[in-house]
């Protein structure tokens, strides 16, 4: 399948399509069966996503306290202006196909524990980025139903959606398996899952009988072929089983499963030191946090928005503007103690490009991370390297930098930047997830605890 009409029908699907390329859609789903059924793989998602955004905002809608309203989900219902007896019979088949797969994904309850026939489906191929698959039964195309089963991810990266509306990102090389309509096994690799409400209690299966439950939100593994898993809670908590035994652990925590040792390490994440680091919306955040990034050098090329966001509500939209400045600067001071001095340090930001509509084509982004003395006197410079129009599209690329805290540093410089911004076409690039962390984590040791502990 081309990248073309993937591209036409998420561009249908995202309202962005002008008349030509309605028109060059319409023409496509009349002419290739193929595509007529991704078209229906991705309208079953499509309305499947909207479902569970309208259950998430009722669900905050009887949760949420008196000074923080509510937010409901919003969406845009369209349909294909089929002109000519060709494509209204294609709509028509569309109609049936987006109904049945609707149907399949829907029959069950997503905690209903049942028995798995040979050859169910269990969820969804939603994305891929130079994903290489090994043999599988059936071939891994993006919308495709998945059956339970192996997924074996030589290299790239791929992401799955259950049948209960868990999200789980691959990445290459990796072995995987799917078991059950909220349960998958990881055999080999790194996983990051995503849980919403309606999926709570997705269950990952490790070797040497250990699982991960998820009790709300994020979570990654990262297991290595010696058979350690690292397990890092992103949001909220999980409970880790290991035959009778259990443990739970919470956000910003590591867990450590070594099947040679009857001890989890615990080890509590560095904490961020980068104030909103998120860039999350004002009206939600502290004053204090949400006004740490200057943005007075050229504030005409920035702003905060929901169109993306790896984490949280927002991310920092960068864009083109034919009558503003050739670059942009934002700027954060992070303020460190002598007691820092000598320690490592790490920073990333996250940057996305869309290829839907603003795709740079010459602005570029990187970073500088610069620490000084209390008299301003830089120490030392160090810059990621630079995102431009040859990097990938519609994923969000790490950035990052490393090293030894200077002796005499009173604070961190961060500078994010942002060049050749004066063309006149639409481009842009969005950031999330802007974080420094000195030193190395805190390592504690726990006995596996007998006995489950409440959910």
């Amino acid at each position: 399948m081309s990248d073309d009409i993937l591209q036409l029908i998420d561009g249908y699907f995202d309202n962005a399509l002008d008349e030509a390329q309605m028109t060059r859609l319409e023409q496509r789903l009349a002419d290739d069966p193929a595509a007529a059924d991704l078209f229906a793989a991705r309208s079953a998602l499509h309305h499947r996503l909207i479902d569970h955004m309208i259950a998430e905002a009722y669900s905050e809608t009887s949760t949420a306290s008196d000074d923080l309203p509510p937010q409901r989900a919003q969406y845009d219902e369209r349909h294909l202006r089929f002109n000519a007896w060709p494509a209204i019979a294609a709509a028509l088949v569309l109609a049936v196909l987006a109904g049945l797969y609707w149907a399949a994904l829907n029959h069950t309850e997503p905690s209903s524990p049942r028995t798995i026939a040979a050859g169910a489906r269990l969820g969804i191929l939603t994305n891929t980025e130079n994903a290489v698959f090994a043999e599988a039964a059936e071939p891994m195309q993006i919308g495709g139903m998945l059956q339970a089963g192996p997924i074996r991810l030589i290299s790239g990266t791929a992401q799955i959606m259950f049948e209960s509306t868990a999200v789980v990102d691959l990445t290459g090389p990796c072995e995987f398996e799917m078991i059950g309509p909220n349960q998958g096994r990881l055999i080999l690799g790194q996983l990051e899952a995503y849980v919403p409400d309606r999926a709570h209690g997705f269950a990952l299966d490790l070797p040497h009988q250990a699982r991960v439950i998820d009790l709300g939100t994020r979570f990654r593994v990262d297991l290595n072929p010696r058979g350690i898993s690292d397990i890092r809670v992103l949001e909220g908590r999980v409970r880790i089983e290991r035959g009778d035994q259990v443990i739970q652990v919470d956000a910003e925590n590591i867990a450590t499963i070594d099947p040679a040792s009857d001890i989890i390490a615990l080890r509590q994440a560095p904490l961020n030191l980068v104030q909103n680091a998120g860039f999350e919306d004002f009206a939600n955040a502290d004053p204090a946090r949400a006004a740490a990034w200057s943005d007075s050098v050229y504030p005409a090329h920035q702003a905060r928005t929901r169109e993306q966001a790896r984490t949280g509500a927002c991310s920092l939209k960068i864009f083109t503007a034919p009558d503003g400045h050739a670059s942009s600067d934002i700027r954060q001071d992070v303020y460190v103690t002598p007691d820092t001095w000598g320690k490592p340090y790490e920073f990333t930001i996250y940057v996305f490009k869309s290829s839907r509509d603003q795709t740079p084509d010459t602005m570029n982004f990187f970073a500088y991370l610069r620490p000084r003395k209390a008299d301003s006197t830089i120490l030392q410079t160090q810059a990621t390297t630079r995102i431009t129009a040859a990097d990938p599209n519609d994923q969000w690329i790490r950035l990052t930098l490393t090293g030894i805290v200077p002796a005499e540093t009173q604070r961190f410089l961060i500078q994010l930047n942002a060049t050749e911004l004066e063309s006149a076409s639409p481009q842009a690039m969005y950031l999330d997830d802007v974080r420094l962390t000195i030193g190395d984590s805190v390592t504690s040791e726990m006995m596996i605890q007998k006995g489950k502990s409440d959910d």
